[in-house]
């Protein structure tokens, strides 16, 4: 019967996409495979091992321990050394008869690219990916200052281009 039971609760546990650590103390007690992927490692070498090696950064442990139930972003340190960005998120809970600290892992990676992409479309145009209007304004602003502050003087030069519009609706952005 309570072999069932925990064969159970590793099923579900394993059928979650984000990573899951249950920790007793500082030390790992189990993973899911999502982490054991995620964290580059079998789910056997992820256990019986500190929390630190994962999660080399001790204000972030800290924050972490002292935080339960709130989203607290980390690295994660792989098997092989690199690190990817993630959130954490502390539950206490009882396991094995006792008090324990589950955590979930989400990678961030996907979600960092994102908003990067984002980022990168709120100052260039996103067919041609030149810098557009908003970038030219802020660095015409930040040269202007630069020349000011050096008591230079500045020249901007102005090209309309006639008719461009007919061009790309004639012949399509690519051409134009």
């Amino acid at each position: 019967r309570a072999d069932l039971e925990a064969d159970r609760m590793r099923g579900l546990a394993n059928a979650a996409v984000e990573g899951l650590i249950v920790c007793d103390g500082d030390f790992v007690a189990t993973v899911n495979n999502s982490f054991a992927v995620l964290a580059n490692v079998s789910s056997e070498d992820a256990t019986g091992v500190k929390l630190d090696s994962y999660f080399p950064d001790e204000v972030t442990r800290l924050k972490l321990l002292g935080r339960p139930n709130q989203p607290v972003e980390a690295q994660l340190r792989q098997a092989g050394g690199s690190e990817v960005p993630v959130e954490l998120i502390l539950r206490p809970i009882e396991y094995a008869g006792k008090q324990h600290h589950a955590i979930a892992v989400r990678d961030l990676r996907a979600r960092n690219k994102a908003e990067q992409h984002i980022r990168f479309l709120a100052h260039h145009d996103a067919l041609t990916g030149l810098p557009n209007r908003s970038s030219f304004s802020m660095k015409l602003d930040q040269e202007i200052e630069a020349a000011r502050h050096a008591g230079e003087r500045l020249a901007v030069l102005c090209l309309d281009l006639d008719r461009f519009k007919e061009v790309n609706d004639l012949f399509g952005h690519a051409a134009g």
